[in-house]
């Protein structure tokens, strides 16, 4: 997943403030020619029908497409957020069966002031849909990343909300001893670094949870001893140095408690088109993990614009942001993707 809207509020791109929820069929068909050409048009009509069978309840969108040449996979995101009245909204469908594996969640992050510190859940789908593995779900559980003057929360709250997330989705058996080990990596955090987002893997049969947080590039190393990472951590070293002159601070994604060694990171493309070529971007296409074409397209996607959107009487302004995320898989094999984010952009942003 990509974890967030942006590294930080002061970031190029913020958490969408527009007052209207967007609807993720609509979005995609009007952005959709930016990309044109990045996978053939039979994957465009599976990925439009996926999002046709999902309700108009969303703050945040994002596709989630391959770098390297030939890989057809397209993936979608969709971000709920706790601002107007959108956790009744969320009620309202959340029969829909699109929404099933990641119901009982939102069920509760809608009702339960249990769950008021969580601002944001993303769900995400692997398409075509293909059941209930074809979803994760993931919780931010650090109210002071899409909120500047919060304070962060205490580790001891990070991990009673962490604990809450995992009853609704995890067997039992598997909960406390899931919970000690993600207490433990998280008090292992160096410096500032912070917890933002949990998702467990349980929607897809594992029996781990994805940890996203926020590391300088320098402290990146230190951390993966600390946890215990059984990859190679010099690559992931180089590669993070790579992006840090720009990005001085990395998203960090961490399987805990899963059986092979996952972790990526994810890092923001400037806005500024001057700036949009990037040592880390280069690197990747000189690896030959990203296509050149498909690079290209996705370094052209940020920006704001006036789209006409199926579902809307007029046309609405749609702000686009671009992350890479880079993967680091069993056996040493790196994955390169782009993540295109967009949403309404609130009046006269």
């Amino acid at each position: 997943m990509s974890s967030a809207p942006a590294l930080t509020r002061r970031a190029a791109t913020h958490f969408p403030t527009a007052r209207s929820t967007l609807d993720l069929h609509s979005a995609v068909a009007a952005l959709w020619p930016r990309i044109e050409g990045w996978v053939a048009r039979e994957r465009r009509v599976d990925v439009l029908a996926s999002c046709r069978a999902l309700p108009p309840i969303w703050r945040w969108g994002v596709l989630e497409l391959r770098l390297a040449a030939g890989d057809a996979r397209v993936d979608l995101m969709g971000c709920v957020s706790a601002v107007e009245r959108d956790r009744s909204l969320v009620l309202e469908h959340a029969t829909n069966e699109a929404l099933r594996p990641a119901r009982r969640v939102l069920e509760a992050w809608a009702r339960s002031k249990r769950w008021s510190p969580v601002p944001l859940l993303w769900v995400e789908w692997d398409l075509p849909l293909a059941g209930e593995r074809s979803t994760l779900l993931f919780a931010c559980v650090n109210q002071a990343f899409v909120e500047p003057d919060c304070p962060p929360p205490s580790l001891t709250k990070q991990l009673a909300l962490t604990t809450e997330v995992l009853r609704l989705t995890m067997p039992q058996a598997n909960q406390q001893p899931l919970s000690a080990e993600i207490a433990r990596c998280v008090a292992a955090l160096p410096g500032r670094g912070r917890l933002l987002h949990v998702g467990p893997l349980s929607p897809r049969g594992g029996t781990g949870c994805r940890l996203v947080v926020c590391l300088r590039a320098e402290e990146l190393s230190t951390w993966l001893r600390a946890v215990g990472w059984s990859g190679e951590i010099a690559v992931v070293e180089d590669w993070s140095y790579r992006a840090a002159p720009f990005w001085h601070r990395l998203l960090v994604h961490y399987d805990v408690g899963a059986p092979e060694p996952y972790l990526a990171i994810e890092t923001e493309l400037a806005v500024r088109a001057g700036a949009r070529k990037t040592p880390f971007t280069e690197a990747l296409m000189e690896a030959g993990l990203a296509h050149p074409a498909r690079m290209e397209l996705a370094r052209r996607w940020p920006g704001k614009a006036r789209e006409n959107l199926r579902s809307a009487r007029e046309s609405a302004t749609i702000a686009r942001s671009a992350y890479f995320k880079l993967s680091f898989l069993a056996s040493g094999r790196l994955e390169a993707k782009a993540y295109l984010g967009f949403n309404l952009a609130a009046p006269g942003s």
